[in-house]
């Protein structure tokens, strides 16, 4: 009994230690220490995704696992990279104007992630609802991972991107978070129509990591976001051409 209760202990851990994490990007951003920042979501994602393996492995999947993960990804994915991002992007840019845009993005970031982990706790509690090895809405690791990808390399590089571009990935990464797009928990190049396209997407960021090959996180993470959309548009296009060529058929028949 006491071996049981002892193993539980494990996962949490590693949730605990997300948590950790997503605090010290938090001190870090605050500090003017945008790497380490950026580093910490990175590491605090490889944790996150060790809890649940863990968790399985010892049998002590439970409720409070879930929650707990949901609560950690809050902090460490939806609330560190917004303030990472508007501490780095638009804090100095923005923030003298009458509205400060880069506060409204990061917030729509820090929203659109608090929605998906809440609609993830109620789905997952729910069967079939999720196909199984399948993410409803872009994971909130994931788009924490293309925000603190671009701070790392911008600031590794000393470049600097559009406060346009900033923008509008927070944004769009919000949305694709909060939409219906499924994704895969790994990248597959399995559906034949949209092979060649995701083949040429693959090395044309392979081609930007070769070139700046700080930016290979966020070409990583890019990567996973865009491919799915792709996904799911082409399943989207086949099923339609499903139902028109049944009901050509079916107007044949009659």
């Amino acid at each position: 009994m006491r071996l049981s209760r002892a193993l539980f202990v494990f996962p949490t851990l590693f949730t605990l230690t997300s948590v950790f994490l997503g605090f010290l990007s938090l001190v870090s951003a605050a500090d003017g220490k945008f790497v380490l920042s950026a580093l910490s979501i990175l590491f605090a994602s490889i944790f996150d995704s060790m809890d649940g393996s863990v968790a399985r492995a010892t049998r002590t999947e439970s409720q409070f696992g879930i929650q707990l993960d949901s609560l950690a990804d809050v902090i460490s994915f939806g609330i560190a990279p917004a303030v990472l991002a508007y501490l780095f992007f638009f804090e100095e840019a923005l923030a003298a104007g009458l509205i400060d845009w880069g506060m409204i993005a990061s917030f729509v970031f820090v929203a659109g992630g608090t929605i998906r982990l809440a609609r993830f706790n109620v789905q997952a509690g729910q069967r079939g609802k999720i196909p199984k090895g399948m993410f409803i809405g872009l994971p909130i690791p994931c788009a924490a991972g293309l925000v603190a990808g671009l701070v790392f390399a911008l600031s590794m590089t000393k470049t600097t991107v559009g406060i346009g571009v900033a923008v509008s990935l927070m944004v769009a990464a919000a949305l694709l978070m909060v939409s219906p797009v499924i994704y895969r928990k790994r990248v597959s190049m399995r559906l034949r129509l949209n092979r060649v396209l995701i083949v040429v997407l693959g090395v044309t960021l392979l081609i930007v990591a070769l070139v700046n090959p700080p930016f290979v996180i966020f070409a990583f993470f890019a990567f996973y976001a865009v491919e799915g959309l792709i996904e799911n548009i082409v399943r989207r296009l086949n099923a339609q051409s499903r139902r028109a060529r049944l009901t050509e058929k079916s107007d044949r028949l009659y």
